[in-house]
């Protein structure tokens, strides 16, 4: 049973960062885009805070996703690197076995 479980730790990441990055991008463009229309209304220049509010949210998602990012193409890269020096390891090992013998 704990197999499984542990089997399935990497889709259960994968959803909860799809669903928290869901989130936090939805949640800025809606609260900036009704405080646009808020302001729209208030100041008689419809769309223009609207359409600020709008491109503001999509800066505000950007930083949030790059924050989010990051560090997994960080943990990628070096989990490659690992694997680029395991497989030279493994190479330099082999060629010493056939010159020792």
């Amino acid at each position: 049973m704990s197999d499984s479980r542990e089997g399935n730790r990497p889709l259960f990441r994968a959803l909860s960062l799809v669903g928290n990055l869901g989130i936090e991008i939805a949640l800025p463009l809606v609260v900036l885009a009704v405080l646009g229309r808020i302001l729209d209304r208030k100041f008689d220049t419809s769309p223009w805070f609207l359409l600020g509010g709008i491109l503001l949210s999509l800066v505000v998602s950007s930083f949030i996703v790059l924050k989010h990012i990051i560090p997994l193409v960080s943990d990628l890269s070096h989990d490659q690197s690992d694997t680029k020096s395991k497989k030279s390891d493994l190479n330099t090992d082999s060629k010493t076995d056939h010159r020792s013998s």
